[in-house]
């Protein structure tokens, strides 16, 4: 599953630069991660970095909507708040 994984993340992250003011494809991206988001902060921490640098990408890109901003900034704190979480289960 973590090849699986690391491959959506690194598609995800090459499609940035192709998003230009694609408001459409923003959501399919931010729906994506926010069906990956929690599985990674419990299994998957390497690859937290790179996905919230994706979220980073994401909210510098011309089309991004104000509600997709939110998105983004509601996926970056659940990230916070489960590796804190998780950092704590583990006695951290």
């Amino acid at each position: 599953m973590n090849a699986v994984i690391e491959v959506l993340i690194t598609l995800l992250g090459k499609l940035i630069p192709a998003i230009g003011n694609n408001a459409q494809l923003i959501d399919t991206i931010i729906q994506a991660l926010e069906q990956i988001v929690p599985v990674l902060v419990k299994e998957y921490q390497d690859l937290v970095p790179i996905v919230s640098n994706i979220i980073a990408a994401l909210k510098g890109t011309d089309g991004i909507t104000v509600d997709q901003w939110n998105a983004l900034t509601a996926l970056e704190a659940q990230i916070d708040a489960e590796f804190d979480q998780a950092a704590k289960d583990e006695g951290l």
